[in-house]
């Protein structure tokens, strides 16, 4: 796609509902096939199914990960709904580990993936990557375990916009735990340097 890339340009598509497919056109049809492919090599590396994880929007992803980039000393993500910020928060160069956590109604569980030491967690300003929370169990279970690290901060992103949104239906803020500093969305960050986020999406492909 040819043109300068601007944040009026960039918010006039959100709005007319094409984000999406504008993305995908200004990254090139092959680049952003070959983004997915890798995505999905990675994640069945791991041992995941195809059915098990969802791709949320790049765009969105893409630019929430190029505004926090360099506020975080490391990234956690909590699999299986924080996959797909992993995958691009560490393609636009953050530190991440991976985390399995679920919530039970008995007993919540947490492990880790990646090898951590407490080195690498203890006072570092720590950024959770979730997809969303619903009764907060898990987001729970991860403040939890990250706060007997002794980090410096700990805060928290989500794909899914906070609920009561068009569709009905979204992050449930109010059963997100307090010990969480930040809680980030999407809709947090302006479209300011949006080029320059798919511009190193696409270097990093």
């Amino acid at each position: 796609m040819s043109g300068i890339l601007t944040p009026d340009k960039v918010v006039s598509v959100l709005e007319s509902g094409e984000f999406e497919n504008f993305v995908n056109d200004y990254l090139g049809t092959v680049n952003a096939a070959r983004l997915y492919a890798d995505f999905s090599g990675w994640f069945t590396g791991l041992g995941y199914k195809e059915t098990e994880v969802f791709a949320y929007s790049l765009g969105k992803t893409v630019n929430m990960a190029h505004n926090l980039k360099d506020d975080y000393d490391i990234c956690i993500g909590i699999a299986k709904g924080g996959l797909f910020s992993t995958y691009v928060f560490n393609k636009l160069g953050m530190d991440t580990k991976l985390a399995e956590a679920h919530a039970g109604p008995e007993k919540s569980t947490f492990e880790w993936i990646d090898s951590v030491s407490p080195d690498e967690l203890e006072g570092r300003r720590i950024l959770v990557l979730e997809c969303d929370a619903i009764s907060g169990g898990t987001s729970k279970k991860v403040l939890e375990v990250l706060s007997n690290y002794n980090p410096g901060e700990i805060d928290i992103s989500f794909n899914v916009e906070p609920a009561g949104g068009k569709y009905g239906y979204g992050t449930n803020v109010s059963n997100i735990p307090d010990g969480y500093g930040k809680i980030h969305f999407p809709s947090s960050f302006s479209y300011e340097n949006f080029g320059q986020a798919i511009s190193a999406i696409r270097d990093a492909i």
